[in-house]
């Protein structure tokens, strides 16, 4: 048995018991309208409320940590044990149960490092900057860059999507993490993600601040790489008590998030102060340091090491004749170094790299007199539907005049034999049908990127395709005491992939030196919604254009203007709040009125019971202002979940 903290029901008389007259100042209490089956044996009675408590008891739903096996369920399973007569109604919503209720804050749909979004854009839209921050902060070091730099994998989980446009979770993240420097805090309610500092921290005993200034265990780590991966690493090292050493080869740290996004969409300002900020928990640094052989540091005092070398090398070319040219250049090239275009120049690859290339050879013209003479072209290898070409992405091309192609494999350069000079480009369609041919001065390839892997090929297992051979679930190499994450090991996904990463191979590299067994702490309960403003749904129902998409601050942790405010919390109302639920509390009548007042069709009724499709209803609590039986009442599904050694 285990003593935890949580938010356990209480119980009062039920809302249902109030006539409906007298609730009416209530009604814009975010409803919502989702349906679990087992709803339907809901008796009249009480309802939970919140109130926290200190209980002795079991973990529930205690899980392995980060099973490669195993899956979510479509639909939403919450526990179905049968419940004893003490016991009151609904039962405890379980772990996988409240990853589906609300997929963009689960790692395994949505945000890879858990951050609580709902909480987050209720805190925007009740003009609540502080307790933002403090939500976003605590998940993971880098709110700032992810919210700048991150393709956001949980706006494509988002429950708005379907509904004109997804909440812009990145920007907000953004402006969330803009109210001040960063620095450890420690945020209001439930721990519910086990990424959050109070989780790591309080995996060894100690509080989020007292983690900190705690003696060292003595034992010491060495990080191979300064990047997101790496950093978050160490950060999670420090709380857990251990001396991390990090080495670059770069003499700043942060990686691709200080040298490889562009500034005019990303203030790298933001990410050396979320740097400066892990190196302030007593990280050390070495700059300018490279490491050829990892036997050699472990033999020097390291008791454990991690590889975190990302992955900036081209692999194979996007040409089929693997031809080499003068006017023939990579991507990452023109990021970090001042190739101009020439002429029309096309940029041929795929993901936020072709896109950051094109749209920073646009800012170059050779002259102002010459400007209306270049051209730069966006060659996509992939269709439109992948997570990292957003609206936003092919908007912003618009503006910058770069004309996209899509769907489009390249496949030669031809070179005038006279002149030596690039002439033109063969397309082909992946699946050879079309073909079509692109005059072209200067040719940029974006291909995918592979690890500089090859220091360690005598050490390391390496993949065929060139990245370090790592275990997915325990991110061990084939090295003892030798770990391996981010995009060295399993390519670019995303900023908050690679700081996922970081922070599991802690959490990891802390249970082999200690001989503990790491698990997941679950505990969950429901309470009554409250003080939550209804979804704002405008007439055109469309996300708000925030300044944070658009350019980036010169300074980003300056007070936010009034403006900025407003359109944050404007957007942040968006959100749907999804871990809310309506409940048949009371006597249902099996009248239909719910079903009938529902605009998007996504009620009906099974068994004279209300039956509502989550994937097309758009949570406007109407069915529950149309209930003459006040038979339905809204609660909320709250968590916490942390990490625990044993």
């Amino acid at each position: 048995m285990s003593q935890i903290t949580c938010h356990v029901p209480q119980f009062r008389t039920a809302a249902w018991a109030i006539p409906k007259r007298e609730r009416r100042q209530a009604d814009d209490n975010g409803r919502t309208c989702l349906w679990f089956p087992h709803f339907r044996n809901l008796t009249r009675g009480v309802i939970p409320i919140k109130q926290p408590m200190t209980i002795d008891r079991a973990p529930a739903d205690a899980r392995t940590a980060f099973s490669a096996d195993s899956e979510l369920p479509a639909a939403v399973d919450v526990a179905p044990e049968p419940q004893s007569a003490g016991t009151v109604y609904p039962p405890s919503p379980s772990a996988a149960s409240c990853a589906a209720l609300v997929p963009c804050r689960d790692p395994a749909q949505g945000c890879p490092v858990g951050v609580d979004i709902p909480a987050t854009a209720r805190a925007l839209a009740g003009g609540d900057h502080a307790a933002a921050y403090r939500r976003v902060r605590a998940a993971h070091p880098f709110p700032s860059t992810c919210g700048g730099g991150c393709f956001a994998p949980c706006e494509t989980a988002c429950r708005r999507r379907p509904f004109g446009a997804p909440v812009a979770i990145a920007a907000l993240e953004e402006f969330a993490a803009s109210f001040a420097l960063p620095d450890l805090v420690v945020p209001d309610g439930p721990c519910t993600s086990p990424f959050e500092a109070r989780s790591v921290a309080g995996a060894t005993g100690r509080s989020t601040l007292a983690a900190v200034s705690a003696p060292r265990s003595g034992k010491r780590v060495a990080i191979v790489g300064a990047g997101p991966a790496g950093l978050a690493c160490a950060h999670d090292l420090a709380l857990l008590g251990h001396h991390a050493i990090v080495m670059d080869g770069r003499a700043e740290a942060g990686g691709l998030m200080t040298t490889g996004i562009p500034a005019f969409r990303f203030p790298a300002a933001s990410a050396r102060a979320e740097c400066g900020g892990v190196f302030a928990l007593g990280v050390e640094f070495k700059s300018a340091t490279t490491v050829g052989n990892l036997r050699t540091l472990l033999s020097e005092g390291a008791d454990a090491a991690f590889v975190a070398i990302g992955a900036s090398r081209a692999g194979a070319t996007l040409l089929e004749s693997a031809q080499q040219h003068p006017d023939i250049f990579d991507a990452m090239d023109v990021l970090s170094t001042h190739i101009a275009p020439l002429g029309q120049t096309i940029v041929a690859g795929e993901g936020p790299l072709a896109v950051d290339a094109a749209r920073t050879l646009v800012r170059r013209t050779l002259a102002p007199e010459q400007e209306g003479s270049l051209a730069v072209h966006l060659v996509l290898t992939g269709t439109l539907d992948t997570p990292s070409v957003t609206p936003e992405v092919l908007a912003a091309c618009a503006r910058d005049s770069v004309r996209v192609h899509y769907g489009w494999r390249v496949r030669r350069a031809h070179i005038d034999p006279e002149s030596g000079l690039l002439t033109a480009i063969d397309l082909v369609e992946p699946n050879g049908t079309s073909a079509r041919v692109l005059p072209c001065d200067r040719l940029v390839l974006a291909g995918p990127r592979i690890p500089d892997a090859m220091p360690f090929a005598a050490e390391l297992d390496i993949t065929r395709s060139g990245f370090i051979a790592t275990d997915p679930q325990t991110l061990r190499t084939s090295m003892p005491n030798v770990w391996a994450g981010g995009a060295c090991a399993f390519g670019h996904r995303s900023i908050a992939h690679a700081v996922a990463d970081g922070k599991r191979a802690a959490w990891e590299i802390h249970a082999a030196l200690t001989g503990a067994r790491l698990t997941t702490r679950f505990a969950s309960a429901w309470v009554e919604a409250s003080g939550r403003p209804r979804p704002d749904r405008g007439p055109a129902d469309r996300r708000r254009a925030l300044p944070l998409l658009e350019q980036p601050l010169a300074e980003p942790f300056a007070p936010a203007s009034a403006r900025a405010a407003t359109r944050a919390g404007e957007e942040a109302a968006r959100c749907f709040d999804c871990a809310q639920v309506p409940v048949v509390t009371g006597e249902c009548t099996s009248c239909g009125r719910c079903a009938e007042r529902c605009p998007t069709g996504a009620i009906t009724l099974v068994d004279g019971r209300p039956a509502i499709a989550a994937d097309i209803c758009n949570r406007c609590g109407l069915c529950i202002d149309a209930c003459s039986d006040d038979a339905l009442t809204m609660l909320r599904a709250e968590w916490d979940e942390r990490i625990q050694y044993s």
